[in-house]
């Protein structure tokens, strides 16, 4: 009894209370628990010990998934989910109570202090603070840093479970970071009249082979992209279909309202009565029940048909005289029944645009057009914004892949210019160009089926062009026009819709 550590009473001073010695014993210091962590030498906590000591902080029970956190269910809510992003754990802090090397004592899971790479950093001690890098920056704030396509531990395990491996618990603690990381990367998006955030870095799928499209989309997944684009006339929905179906799910890393896709409807599914089944035939390919955006592709139609390009014995094309106003006013009932949340333009001039606009119950939230440094498109971004829409371009880096390539036409990813600025800022032309439309608000949907490129492209969000260097950029502006499809007629290359009377590129922009 003598050698007993003596607790204290009710009024704070010391007694001899039966147990107050075990609830009251002095820890260790911390500077010799860090000595004991020291000699134990730096290695990798086991992740059976770290869910040991949490479940005895947290008083968990059970496991994850139905364990209650003090008094605050944690329920069918999985780490990272909004139910705990505001509940306090047992509805008081934790003091000192850790959870690996995350601390858990003044931040709330959910918060950026715990951290869209804390997942990752309980799986192993550091010679820093737990929670927190030497650098005193705690791994949420890393994360913000590096921006959506920054390295990080999130990318890693989220890439890891999208492709195939992974387990239960790499689950758990990608979709915390995951949820975090989406809270932390707000800048990578723009808002939709409708109020939708539609990411301003996307996937382009145009020209994407069969046989490849698949890939290069569950990559674009695994290393963070929550924007696709498609269409029709692409001819690969149905492979791009099979990447979502792989990818996305109620039990899976990506939720379905996690991705913002879109779609377009061609040229021959003008009339009235083919645009509901033309967006079901869409629907039905990608595997999905409803898209985020759906865009009419172009301002003319071609001849009703499944023949994507109905030509003469000439080889002209075989048009249709459907209105655009009247195509326009069959995609507002789209809305309607909840099979599209939004419905917008590609290729279509100001005067058009405009024209939509006098009739339009649901009005157009995006137009979609080519623009990049030599077809800056000032005037038509100024325009579309006074009305409320924005601006996504296509062929942001001038399409040095397609098939009507002119030998002489300039290269835009060779302007000495931006060159200059890449190794300025250690990064490619790609991503200088990229960036210079992000950083104006201008939606970007680059096209690749290289893993490496695919990454790189989404790196922008980590550096900012200065106000001089995006003038610079703007000032390269030659209205050089690099997609106007052509064929050949006569033995002359000659532009292929220009002799329909909605043909868009005859007006100024």
């Amino acid at each position: 009894m003598g050698t007993e550590p003596r607790g204290r009473d009710k009024q704070g001073k010391p007694g001899n209370s039966p147990g107050a010695g075990r609830c009251f014993q002095r820890r260790p210091s911390r500077k010799t628990r860090t000595s004991a962590a020291a000699a134990e030498g730096d290695k990798p906590i086991p992740v059976f010990l770290i869910c040991f000591y949490t479940a005895r902080c947290v008083n968990w029970a059970r496991p994850l998934g139905s364990a209650r956190l003090g008094s605050a269910r944690h329920g069918s809510a999985r780490l990272g989910s909004a139910r705990l992003g505001t509940a306090r754990l047992g509805t008081a802090r934790h003091g000192s109570a850790r959870h690996g090397s995350a601390r858990l004592g003044t931040a709330r899971l959910g918060t950026a202090r715990h951290g869209a790479a804390g997942a990752r950093a309980g799986l192993q001690r550091t010679p820093a603070r737990r929670g927190r890098s030497a650098g005193g920056r705690c791994p949420a704030e890393a994360e913000a840093e590096a921006g959506p396509g920054g390295p990080s531990g999130w990318r890693r395990c989220r890439q890891q479970i999208v492709l195939g491996g992974g387990n239960r618990r790499t689950f758990l603690l990608c979709e915390f970071a995951l949820n975090q990381a989406k809270m932390s990367a707000a800048c990578s998006f723009v808002a939709l009249h409708t109020g939708q955030k539609m990411p301003l870095i996307g996937l382009g799928t145009w020209k994407s082979d069969r046989g490849q499209v698949k890939e290069a989309v569950k990559y674009a997944l695994s290393v963070g992209y929550q924007h696709i684009d498609c269409a029709a006339a692409y001819s690969n929905e149905a492979e791009i279909g099979e990447a979502f179906q792989e990818c996305l799910g109620p039990n899976k890393v990506i939720k379905r309202e996690d991705l913002f896709v879109t779609s377009k409807l061609w040229n021959t599914k003008h009339h009235p009565d083919d645009v509901e089944p033309a967006l079901r035939k869409t629907l039905g390919d990608l595997k999905l029940d409803y898209l985020d955006l759906y865009l009419m592709h172009w301002p003319h139609a071609f001849e009703r048909g499944d023949n994507l390009f109905p030509k003469n014995p000439d080889n002209t094309m075989r048009y249709d005289y459907t209105d655009y106003k009247d195509t326009w006013k069959a995609m507002e009932k789209l809305v309607e029944k909840g099979l599209v949340k939004a419905i917008g333009l590609s290729n279509f001039n100001s005067r058009q645009i405009d024209d939509v606009l006098s009739v339009a119950t649901v009005k157009p939230a995006v137009l979609q057009v080519e623009c990049h440094p030599y077809l800056a498109q000032n005037e038509l971004i100024a325009h579309c914004q006074k009305r409320g829409l924005v601006v996504t371009a296509y062929s942001p880096l001038g399409s040095p892949d397609r098939m009507w390539k002119n030998p002489d036409e300039p290269v835009l990813l060779e302007e000495p210019g931006i060159k200059k600025l890449a190794e300025k800022y250690s990064k490619s032309p790609a991503q200088i160009i990229l960036r210079w439309q992000v950083q104006r608000k201008v939606v970007v949907i680059p096209k690749s089926v290289t893993p490496a490129r695919i990454q790189q492209n989404l790196q922008v969000f980590d550096f900012s062009l200065t106000e001089e260097e995006m003038s610079h950029i703007g000032s390269l502006n030659k209205n050089w026009r690099y997609i106007v499809p052509m064929i050949t007629v006569n033995g002359k290359l000659v532009a292929r819709d220009a002799g329909h009377p909605h043909y868009p590129f005859n007006d100024p922009y």
